[in-house]
């Protein structure tokens, strides 16, 4: 769920969606990110990492795919 950033027109997402002839629902605001998460993992959907922030993050995530490990491993540096 991506904002608008400095100069942006438009929400990257929603541009990339439109490029792809997909639709997207946007915001994603106050829906709960694991259920979203667990229903794209069971759902088979395939994602990479492109980019990561800094200190939750480092290089090593970039181009690695959100799986069942990558979820443990995101909820251990929140505690969740």
């Amino acid at each position: 769920d991506m904002d608008l950033v400095g100069t942006m027109k438009r929400n990257w997402v929603e541009e990339c969606g439109e490029e792809a002839g997909t639709e997207v629902w946007l915001p994603l605001w106050q829906s709960d990110r694991l259920k979203n998460i667990e229903k794209m993992l069971a759902e088979g959907i395939a994602v990479v990492y492109s980019c990561v922030k800094t200190p939750h993050f480092d290089e090593t995530w970039i181009g690695r795919p959100l799986d069942r490990e990558a979820l443990a491993e995101m909820q251990g540096k929140v505690g969740a």
